[in-house]
């Protein structure tokens, strides 16, 4: 078996002289329907947004930048440039056309507590996770928005969690806890060369947008945190995150859809993670929940994971939203050339009984070095099959006596699987007592 996945780059060539790159559209490569392009490029227009206007806050405070933000948006577009000096901050409101340039150096350092933070509420958003919605960066419905230069955005997570604990997480604040970055409805976002460090709650929560580009991004947090994602990719299209660093409490990337307000299904489609290094203490890269809508066209190559558990799709009961027995729909997944490293489970794909998705699987494991404490799981249940997938050179090793455990499931493929597991524990020989004929006199 040889299926091929391709990503074909059309590019063309912009004012400026530059390529940049453009979405064509979508094509049958073996049984899979990939997509052609699944890049947004926007380095030219990040670079050509500089040339028309620049502002420096007059002053190291959030106030500061918040008033240069305004101001560069209405006059246009172009860059608030931050010096390196630490800036308190509360919730900052990015707008279309403005790229924010905080240098290394400097440091927008957010409050220890929710009541530094506004409520961004809009009907559009939906429900907020965990119950907040206290947002430290927020960006609704905007296009061309770029944050980078080489500094960090602080969170100051450590400071919503009560840390004195020896258990694996630290006990979840009854208090709401701030998401550091919310994007809702944008099109043509960057980050770049820029660090989130402990984000109190999920770092970036990306819901309903178009065009996303991350890249030598590093998202560094308190392991013992709970719910701090670090990409939450939700409901979005045409997504590119490369080269970037991350590690946190709970899941590094997400690729999910979650229903919107008005019922209908959500699509989170055209998504490329590539060589990157992910380490968490949940999951490095989760994929789905049972009450999302489709997530599709997903292509995680090159990774280096460590930490707990590796690549995932659970859906248990207790995610179900309210009246609702399940709805995913898994489409065109492909992960390859990836080192897993972890000290749970490697690859875990998981529906708990009584859930009933539309479709579950339809995954390639390809060319992975794995190692784990916990088997390989691909488990349906009676309303859900796992379908369709693939182990291509799949290579490591479990330290379980039980390699893989596959059950409720149709269209799995071995193809080159070399996965040697540990020997039982065993307390002494046996001994036949019995006077059967078995038994040499």
């Amino acid at each position: 078996m040889n299926h091929r996945h391709q990503a074909i780059i059309m590019t063309r060539e912009n004012g400026s002289g530059e390529n940049s790159c453009q979405f064509i559209g979508l094509r049958h490569i073996g049984r899979f329907l990939m997509p052609i392009v699944s890049v947004c490029c926007m380095q030219a227009w990040a670079a050509g947004l500089g040339s028309a206007f620049e502002k420096t806050p007059s002053a190291h405070t959030g106030k500061a930048i918040q008033a240069a933000i305004d101001a560069v948006h209405n006059a246009g577009g172009g860059n608030v440039r931050l010096e390196r000096a630490v800036y308190p901050s509360g919730t900052l409101h990015l707008k279309s056309n403005v790229t924010l340039i905080v240098p290394e150096g400097a440091v927008i350092l957010g409050g220890d507590n929710a009541s530094c933070y506004d409520d961004v509420i809009d009907r559009r958003i939906g429900k907020s996770p965990e119950k907040s919605n206290k947002v430290f960066i927020s960006c609704l419905f905007q296009t061309n928005v770029c944050i980078t230069g080489g500094g960090i955005i602080d969170g100051q997570g450590p400071g919503f969690y009560d840390t004195n604990t020896v258990a694996r997480m630290y006990a979840k604040p009854k208090a709401p806890r701030t998401r550091m970055i919310q994007f809702v409805g944008c099109r043509n976002v960057r980050f770049s060369d820029i660090t989130f460090k402990d984000s109190p709650g999920w770092t970036c929560w990306m819901r309903m947008c178009e065009n996303l580009e991350f890249e030598r991004v590093k998202i560094h947090a308190d392991q013992k945190m709970i719910n701090n994602d670090g990409f939450h990719i939700d409901g979005c299209r045409k997504i590119r995150i490369r080269n970037c660093d991350l590690r946190t409490g709970d899941d590094c990337i997400v690729m999910r859809s979650i229903i919107s307000p008005n019922g209908d299904s959500a699509l989170c489609e055209d998504m490329i993670v590539e060589d990157c290094t992910l380490s968490s203490n949940c999951q490095a890269v989760r994929l789905g929940c049972p009450s999302d809508g489709t997530i599709r066209n997903g292509i995680f190559r090159r990774l280096k994971i460590s930490g707990f558990n590796g690549i995932v799709s659970i859906n248990p009961v207790r995610y179900l939203q309210d009246g609702d027995h399940g709805n995913l729909a898994m489409e065109n997944i492909l992960v390859e050339d990836c080192d897993i490293d972890v000290k749970s489970g490697p690859l875990t794909f998981l529906v708990e009984s009584g859930i009933k998705l539309r479709s579950f699987g339809n995954t390639t494991f390809r060319n992975l070095k794995i190692r784990g404490a916990r088997p390989i799981r691909i488990q349906g249940n009676g309303f859900t099959q796992v379908e369709n997938v693939s182990f291509e050179n799949v290579k490591g090793e479990i330290q379980n006596p039980e390699a893989i455990i596959v059950n409720s499931a149709k269209g799995i493929v071995f193809d080159g699987f070399e996965v040697s597991t540990a020997m039982p524990k065993e307390e002494k020989l046996a001994v036949n007592k019995t006077d059967g004929w078995e038994r040499v006199r």
